[in-house]
């Protein structure tokens, strides 16, 4: 079953900071909840700029991917962490419904259907693609037990 896209709508981000940890191919959850990465991440003191979201990025300039959360610009990134620097730009924000442990909402089929509708929408791709796990859209399943999770893919210029 392929997750259902329910929206697509614009979204302004401020320069931010992703910090986190850097992969060359998707990054691994698991041992994120195993070493309490992102307990650590919230420990700074520091609000993130989309709240308690916990995100999954890709830079299709340099193919690096990127598990972790964005902050203001120039927040320290405590030892042990990267960072990247992502400009303020508009991003096209997909909201997909699906059963998280299907797999139906991640990989490249959901992906392909969000970027022909930017296509269509008359917009080209910016350099980040970033999976936004917002609570409690994603952590709170629904009736038929499917979440929410937020695509968002950087708007070229």
């Amino acid at each position: 079953m392929a997750a259902e896209i329910m929206e697509m709508k614009m979204e302004a981000c401020p320069p931010a900071r992703l910090i986190g940890r850097r992969y060359d191919r998707p990054g691994d959850w698991g041992e994120w909840w195993a070493n309490g990465w992102f307990d650590a991440l919230e420990a700074l003191g520091v609000p993130p700029v989309y709240g308690d979201a916990y995100l999954s990025a890709q830079n299709a300039q340099d193919g690096s991917h990127w598990i972790g959360m964005l902050f203001p610009e120039g927040t320290q990134t405590p030892e042990g962490f990267a960072c990247a620097d992502i400009p303020a730009a508009d991003y096209a924000v997909f909201y997909l419904r699906g059963d998280e442990q299907s797999g139906e909402l991640f990989g490249e089929e959901p992906r392909r259907r969000c970027m022909a509708m930017l296509e269509q929408a008359g917009m080209k791709s910016g350099a980040w693609r970033i999976d936004r796990c917002s609570c409690p859209r994603f952590t709170t399943p629904d009736g038929q037990g499917r979440v929410i999770l937020d695509v968002l893919i950087m708007k070229e210029g």
